[in-house]
Protein backbone atom coordinates (compact mmCIF):
# COMPACT_ATOMS: atom_id res chain seq x y z
CA UNK A 1 0.00 0.00 0.00
CA UNK A 2 1.45 3.27 -1.16
CA UNK A 3 1.89 6.08 1.28
CA UNK A 4 -0.79 8.43 0.04
CA UNK A 5 -3.27 5.96 0.36
CA UNK A 6 -2.44 4.82 3.88
CA UNK A 7 -2.93 8.34 4.87
CA UNK A 8 -6.14 8.37 3.30
CA UNK A 9 -7.60 5.63 5.34
CA UNK A 10 -6.19 7.08 8.12
CA UNK A 11 -7.65 10.43 7.46
CA UNK A 12 -11.23 8.89 6.84
CA UNK A 13 -11.09 6.76 9.81
CA UNK A 14 -10.21 9.84 11.78
CA UNK A 15 -12.97 11.96 10.18
CA UNK A 16 -15.47 9.00 10.86
CA UNK A 17 -14.47 8.97 14.65
CA UNK A 18 -14.68 12.83 15.06
CA UNK A 19 -18.23 12.60 13.20
CA UNK A 20 -19.02 10.06 15.50
CA UNK A 21 -17.74 11.77 18.95
CA UNK A 22 -19.28 14.86 17.87
CA UNK A 23 -22.83 12.83 17.46
CA UNK A 24 -22.35 11.45 20.66
CA UNK A 25 -21.67 15.07 22.31
CA UNK A 26 -24.22 16.46 21.19
CA UNK A 27 -26.92 13.53 22.12
CA UNK A 28 -25.44 13.68 25.69
CA UNK A 29 -25.93 17.21 25.82
CA UNK A 30 -28.86 17.94 23.23
CA UNK A 31 -30.59 14.56 22.63
CA UNK A 32 -31.32 14.64 26.74
CA UNK A 33 -33.54 18.07 26.58
CA UNK A 34 -37.31 17.14 27.52
CA UNK A 35 -38.28 18.45 24.02
CA UNK A 36 -35.78 15.94 22.63
CA UNK A 37 -37.22 13.02 24.21
CA UNK A 38 -40.82 14.20 23.50
CA UNK A 39 -40.15 13.72 19.78
CA UNK A 40 -40.29 10.30 20.12
CA UNK A 41 -41.97 10.04 23.18
CA UNK A 42 -45.03 12.12 22.36
CA UNK A 43 -48.07 10.78 24.31
CA UNK A 44 -45.73 10.58 27.33
CA UNK A 45 -45.19 13.87 27.44
CA UNK A 46 -48.56 15.11 27.00
CA UNK A 47 -49.30 12.92 29.85
CA UNK A 48 -46.77 14.48 32.06
CA UNK A 49 -48.37 18.22 31.19
CA UNK A 50 -51.17 17.06 32.76
CA UNK A 51 -49.62 15.49 35.95
CA UNK A 52 -47.82 16.29 38.99
CA UNK A 53 -44.19 16.02 37.95
CA UNK A 54 -45.27 18.76 34.77
CA UNK A 55 -42.17 20.69 35.98
CA UNK A 56 -39.52 17.58 36.40
CA UNK A 57 -37.07 16.93 33.18
CA UNK A 58 -37.00 13.75 31.81
CA UNK A 59 -33.62 12.90 33.21
CA UNK A 60 -35.25 13.45 36.94
CA UNK A 61 -36.52 9.81 36.98
CA UNK A 62 -34.62 8.21 34.04
CA UNK A 63 -31.01 8.84 34.85
CA UNK A 64 -30.01 6.84 37.52
CA UNK A 65 -26.84 8.05 40.20
CA UNK A 66 -23.70 7.19 39.58
CA UNK A 67 -20.47 8.38 36.70
CA UNK A 68 -21.94 5.80 34.07
CA UNK A 69 -25.46 7.71 34.62
CA UNK A 70 -25.66 9.93 31.30
CA UNK A 71 -22.68 7.52 29.04
CA UNK A 72 -24.96 4.61 29.85
CA UNK A 73 -28.16 6.23 29.13
CA UNK A 74 -26.35 6.88 25.78
CA UNK A 75 -25.30 3.70 24.89
CA UNK A 76 -28.72 2.41 26.04
CA UNK A 77 -30.13 4.95 23.90
CA UNK A 78 -27.90 4.02 20.51
CA UNK A 79 -28.12 0.43 20.86
CA UNK A 80 -32.00 -0.05 22.30
CA UNK A 81 -33.80 3.16 21.48
CA UNK A 82 -32.60 4.22 18.05
CA UNK A 83 -32.65 0.65 16.36
CA UNK A 84 -36.44 0.48 17.75
CA UNK A 85 -37.34 3.93 16.12
CA UNK A 86 -35.27 2.89 13.07
CA UNK A 87 -37.35 -0.56 12.71
CA UNK A 88 -41.12 0.72 13.43
CA UNK A 89 -41.12 -0.74 17.24
CA UNK A 90 -43.11 0.54 19.96
CA UNK A 91 -40.73 3.23 21.71
CA UNK A 92 -40.35 2.60 25.12
CA UNK A 93 -37.97 3.96 27.96
CA UNK A 94 -34.07 3.23 27.93
CA UNK A 95 -34.01 2.87 31.69
CA UNK A 96 -37.31 2.66 34.48
CA UNK A 97 -37.15 4.81 36.85
CA UNK A 98 -35.15 3.98 40.13
CA UNK A 99 -35.99 4.32 43.73
CA UNK A 100 -33.38 6.82 44.11
CA UNK A 101 -34.46 8.96 41.72
CA UNK A 102 -38.26 9.41 43.68
CA UNK A 103 -36.40 9.73 46.81
CA UNK A 104 -34.17 12.42 45.59
CA UNK A 105 -37.56 14.41 45.96
CA UNK A 106 -39.90 12.17 48.35
CA UNK A 107 -37.06 11.52 50.86
CA UNK A 108 -39.95 12.44 53.67
CA UNK A 109 -42.34 9.93 52.80
CA UNK A 110 -40.51 7.18 54.68
CA UNK A 111 -40.29 9.16 58.07
CA UNK A 112 -43.55 10.34 57.95
CA UNK A 113 -45.94 7.83 59.76
CA UNK A 114 -49.25 6.66 58.60
CA UNK A 115 -49.92 8.37 55.06
CA UNK A 116 -53.25 8.81 53.66
CA UNK A 117 -54.51 8.80 49.94
CA UNK A 118 -57.12 7.06 47.45
CA UNK A 119 -58.85 5.69 50.22
CA UNK A 120 -55.52 3.89 50.97
CA UNK A 121 -53.71 3.88 54.55
CA UNK A 122 -50.04 3.27 54.19
CA UNK A 123 -46.69 3.11 55.94
CA UNK A 124 -43.76 3.73 53.60
CA UNK A 125 -41.37 2.77 56.10
CA UNK A 126 -42.39 -0.54 56.89
CA UNK A 127 -44.27 -1.31 53.56
CA UNK A 128 -41.66 -0.33 50.81
CA UNK A 129 -38.13 -1.10 52.23
CA UNK A 130 -35.20 -1.48 49.98
CA UNK A 131 -35.23 -2.87 46.99
CA UNK A 132 -38.33 -2.46 46.10
CA UNK A 133 -39.13 0.31 43.69
CA UNK A 134 -41.87 3.28 43.85
CA UNK A 135 -43.05 2.58 40.50
CA UNK A 136 -44.36 -1.02 42.00
CA UNK A 137 -47.65 1.11 42.60
CA UNK A 138 -46.89 4.26 41.52
CA UNK A 139 -46.06 3.32 37.85
CA UNK A 140 -48.67 5.93 36.23
CA UNK A 141 -48.12 9.07 38.38
CA UNK A 142 -46.06 10.80 35.97
CA UNK A 143 -47.75 9.68 32.64
CA UNK A 144 -51.34 9.09 33.34
CA UNK A 145 -53.06 6.81 31.61
CA UNK A 146 -50.06 7.23 28.30
CA UNK A 147 -48.41 4.43 30.81
CA UNK A 148 -48.85 1.28 29.10
CA UNK A 149 -48.68 -0.84 32.58
CA UNK A 150 -50.33 1.77 35.21
CA UNK A 151 -48.96 -0.05 38.38
CA UNK A 152 -51.19 0.23 41.52
CA UNK A 153 -51.18 -1.36 45.02
CA UNK A 154 -52.53 -4.83 44.48
CA UNK A 155 -54.07 -6.14 47.99
CA UNK A 156 -52.97 -9.70 46.99
CA UNK A 157 -49.04 -8.42 47.46
CA UNK A 158 -50.14 -6.62 50.91
CA UNK A 159 -52.20 -9.19 52.38
CA UNK A 160 -48.93 -11.81 51.59
CA UNK A 161 -46.85 -9.87 53.78
CA UNK A 162 -49.33 -9.22 56.37
CA UNK A 163 -49.62 -12.69 56.90
CA UNK A 164 -45.79 -13.60 56.54
CA UNK A 165 -45.31 -10.54 59.28
CA UNK A 166 -48.04 -11.69 61.27
CA UNK A 167 -50.06 -7.92 60.79
CA UNK A 168 -53.32 -7.26 61.20
CA UNK A 169 -55.70 -8.16 58.28
CA UNK A 170 -58.55 -6.18 59.40
CA UNK A 171 -59.66 -3.97 56.46
CA UNK A 172 -59.96 -0.60 58.08
CA UNK A 173 -56.61 -0.98 58.91
CA UNK A 174 -55.54 0.04 55.32
CA UNK A 175 -58.98 1.21 53.65
CA UNK A 176 -60.24 4.52 54.55
CA UNK A 177 -63.35 6.14 54.02
CA UNK A 178 -64.59 3.48 51.35
CA UNK A 179 -67.48 1.31 51.60
CA UNK A 180 -66.60 -2.39 50.54
CA UNK A 181 -68.42 -2.53 47.40
CA UNK A 182 -66.40 0.86 46.61
CA UNK A 183 -63.35 -1.12 47.05
CA UNK A 184 -64.25 -4.56 45.32
CA UNK A 185 -64.92 -2.14 42.13
CA UNK A 186 -60.93 -1.32 41.88
CA UNK A 187 -57.85 -3.68 40.94
CA UNK A 188 -58.11 -7.33 40.73
CA UNK A 189 -61.03 -8.03 43.09
CA UNK A 190 -62.74 -6.35 40.02
CA UNK A 191 -62.82 -9.16 38.21
CA UNK A 192 -62.60 -12.22 40.66
CA UNK A 193 -65.33 -10.80 42.15
CA UNK A 194 -67.48 -9.45 39.34
CA UNK A 195 -70.77 -10.40 38.00
CA UNK A 196 -68.86 -13.64 36.34
CA UNK A 197 -67.03 -14.47 39.57
CA UNK A 198 -67.92 -17.55 38.99
CA UNK A 199 -65.26 -18.42 36.47
CA UNK A 200 -63.37 -15.58 37.00
CA UNK A 201 -62.41 -15.90 40.46
CA UNK A 202 -60.18 -18.31 39.82
CA UNK A 203 -57.67 -15.61 38.05
CA UNK A 204 -56.72 -14.06 42.07
CA UNK A 205 -54.43 -15.20 43.74
CA UNK A 206 -55.70 -18.17 46.00
CA UNK A 207 -53.89 -17.88 49.46
CA UNK A 208 -55.72 -14.43 49.64
CA UNK A 209 -59.51 -15.76 50.13
CA UNK A 210 -58.95 -16.95 53.46
CA UNK A 211 -58.79 -13.28 54.81
CA UNK A 212 -62.54 -12.73 54.25
CA UNK A 213 -63.81 -17.02 53.48
CA UNK A 214 -63.25 -19.56 56.25
CA UNK A 215 -60.71 -21.93 55.40
CA UNK A 216 -63.28 -24.49 54.00
CA UNK A 217 -65.64 -22.43 51.77
CA UNK A 218 -63.67 -23.41 48.55
CA UNK A 219 -63.98 -26.79 49.24
CA UNK A 220 -67.67 -26.31 49.33
CA UNK A 221 -67.33 -26.31 45.73
CA UNK A 222 -64.02 -28.26 44.80
CA UNK A 223 -64.29 -31.41 46.78
CA UNK A 224 -60.61 -30.78 47.43
CA UNK A 225 -58.46 -28.48 49.56
CA UNK A 226 -58.22 -25.14 47.71
CA UNK A 227 -55.85 -23.21 48.55
CA UNK A 228 -53.85 -26.49 47.40
CA UNK A 229 -51.41 -27.13 50.53
CA UNK A 230 -48.18 -27.59 50.41
CA UNK A 231 -47.59 -31.27 50.25
CA UNK A 232 -50.77 -31.22 48.00
CA UNK A 233 -47.76 -32.19 44.96
CA UNK A 234 -47.50 -35.69 46.62
CA UNK A 235 -51.38 -36.27 48.02
CA UNK A 236 -53.49 -35.12 45.37
CA UNK A 237 -53.36 -38.56 43.57
CA UNK A 238 -56.34 -40.03 45.75
CA UNK A 239 -58.07 -36.77 45.02
CA UNK A 240 -57.30 -37.07 40.89
CA UNK A 241 -58.78 -41.18 41.05
CA UNK A 242 -61.84 -40.53 43.17
CA UNK A 243 -62.77 -37.13 41.56
CA UNK A 244 -61.64 -36.08 38.21
CA UNK A 245 -64.18 -33.75 37.59
CA UNK A 246 -62.98 -31.63 40.36
CA UNK A 247 -59.40 -31.28 38.96
CA UNK A 248 -60.85 -30.37 35.52
CA UNK A 249 -62.79 -27.53 37.15
CA UNK A 250 -59.94 -25.52 37.24
CA UNK A 251 -56.86 -27.63 35.24
CA UNK A 252 -56.84 -28.42 31.88
CA UNK A 253 -56.18 -32.66 32.53
CA UNK A 254 -54.73 -33.21 28.99
CA UNK A 255 -52.09 -30.40 29.30
CA UNK A 256 -51.50 -29.80 33.01
CA UNK A 257 -51.42 -33.55 34.14
CA UNK A 258 -49.70 -34.90 31.38
CA UNK A 259 -47.17 -32.26 31.50
CA UNK A 260 -45.87 -33.01 34.87
CA UNK A 261 -46.25 -36.91 34.72
CA UNK A 262 -44.95 -37.20 31.47
CA UNK A 263 -47.90 -40.01 30.84
CA UNK A 264 -51.28 -39.53 30.06
CA UNK A 265 -53.32 -38.95 33.34
CA UNK A 266 -55.33 -40.18 34.39
CA UNK A 267 -54.41 -43.08 32.78
CA UNK A 268 -57.12 -44.10 30.15
CA UNK A 269 -59.18 -47.25 30.78
CA UNK A 270 -57.33 -49.75 28.39
CA UNK A 271 -53.62 -48.04 29.52
CA UNK A 272 -53.08 -51.57 31.57
CA UNK A 273 -52.92 -52.99 28.37
CA UNK A 274 -50.25 -50.69 26.34
CA UNK A 275 -48.43 -49.36 29.28
CA UNK A 276 -45.31 -50.93 28.11
CA UNK A 277 -45.13 -48.40 25.89
CA UNK A 278 -44.98 -45.68 28.41
CA UNK A 279 -43.06 -47.56 30.89
CA UNK A 280 -39.03 -48.04 29.70
CA UNK A 281 -38.08 -50.20 32.63
CA UNK A 282 -39.50 -51.34 36.09
CA UNK A 283 -37.88 -48.37 37.93
CA UNK A 284 -39.33 -45.84 35.35
CA UNK A 285 -39.17 -42.50 37.56
CA UNK A 286 -42.56 -41.27 36.09
CA UNK A 287 -44.05 -44.66 37.32
CA UNK A 288 -42.45 -44.50 40.80
CA UNK A 289 -43.81 -40.95 41.35
CA UNK A 290 -47.13 -42.49 41.87
CA UNK A 291 -47.01 -46.06 42.67
CA UNK A 292 -44.09 -48.52 44.22
CA UNK A 293 -42.01 -51.07 42.68
CA UNK A 294 -44.41 -53.62 44.07
CA UNK A 295 -47.05 -52.76 41.94
CA UNK A 296 -44.94 -53.57 39.01
CA UNK A 297 -43.77 -56.63 40.68
CA UNK A 298 -47.19 -57.65 41.18
CA UNK A 299 -47.14 -59.08 37.42
CA UNK A 300 -44.23 -59.08 36.45
CA UNK A 301 -42.26 -61.32 38.81
CA UNK A 302 -44.94 -62.72 41.05
CA UNK A 303 -46.81 -64.20 38.49
CA UNK A 304 -44.20 -66.96 37.29
CA UNK A 305 -43.96 -68.13 41.58
CA UNK A 306 -46.67 -70.14 43.19
CA UNK A 307 -49.37 -68.31 44.58
CA UNK A 308 -49.74 -65.47 41.06
CA UNK A 309 -49.40 -61.97 41.43
CA UNK A 310 -50.91 -61.21 44.65
CA UNK A 311 -51.24 -57.45 44.38
CA UNK A 312 -53.07 -54.68 42.87
CA UNK A 313 -51.43 -53.30 40.08
CA UNK A 314 -53.01 -49.99 40.60
CA UNK A 315 -51.98 -49.82 43.85
CA UNK A 316 -50.78 -45.92 44.71
CA UNK A 317 -48.74 -44.57 47.32
CA UNK A 318 -50.78 -42.06 49.24
CA UNK A 319 -47.96 -41.26 51.53
CA UNK A 320 -44.31 -41.20 50.66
Amino acid sequence: MTEGRRARRVSIVIATLLVLGALLLLDSTLGMQPAACASCHAELARGQAAGPHVDESCLSCHLESGAWSRPGLTWQKWTVMYPRQVVGAPPRPARDVSRDACVSCHGDVASDGLLHGSGLRILHSVCVEPPARCTACHGAVSHGQAVRWGQQPEMDACIACHVERSATLECDACHVGRLEIERLRRGPWRVTHGPEWSTTHAMGDYSSCVTCHEPDYCARCHDVPVPHPLTFGSTHGSFARDSRESCAACHQTEVFCDGCHGVAMPHPDDYLRVHSSDAVTMQDERCLSCHTSLACDGCHVRHVHPGGATLDVGERVQER
